[in-house]
C-alpha cells in the first residue's frame, strides 16, 4: 500500500469516525429529549391521576350519601304505607261494626214496629 492509499484509508476511517461521532451526539441528543418528553408526560399523568382519586373519592362520599337517604326514605314510605294500611284496617273494622249495629238497629226497629202495629 502506498503513502497516498495509507492516507486515503486514514481519511476515510476518520471521517467515518467523525460521522459515528456525529451520529451518536444526535441519538444521545434525541435520547435527552425524549427522556425529558417522557418524564413530563409521567408527571402529568401521575398529577391527574392524583386529581381522578380526589375525584372518585367525591363521587363514593356522594354516592354514598345518596344510598343513605335512599335507604332513609325507604323506611320512611315503609312506615308510611303501614300506617295508610292501618288506617285502612281500621276503617274497614269500623264499617263493619256500623255495619253489624245497623243490622241490629233495624232488627231492633222492625221488632219495635211490629209490636206496636200488633197492639
Amino acid at each position: 500500500m502506498t503513502n497516498e492509499e495509507m492516507q486515503k484509508t486514514m481519511e476515510f476511517i476518520l471521517n467515518q469516525q467523525a460521522q459515528m461521532a456525529s451520529k451518536q451526539a444526535e441519538i444521545q441528543h434525541q435520547n435527552e429529549e425524549y427522556e425529558q418528553r417522557t418524564k413530563a408526560r409521567i408527571e402529568f399523568i401521575i398529577e391527574h391521576q392524583a386529581k381522578h382519586e380526589i375525584d372518585i373519592q367525591n363521587l363514593t362520599s356522594v354516592v354514598t350519601g345518596l344510598a343513605m337517604q335512599v335507604e332513609a326514605d325507604h323506611q320512611i314510605t315503609q312506615n308510611a304505607i303501614n300506617s295508610i294500611n292501618n288506617a285502612v284496617v281500621s276503617i274497614n273494622n269500623n264499617i263493619a261494626e256500623m255495619k253489624e249495629q245497623a243490622n241490629k238497629d233495624r232488627t231492633e226497629i222492625r221488632s219495635t214496629v211490629n209490636q206496636l202495629a200488633a197492639t
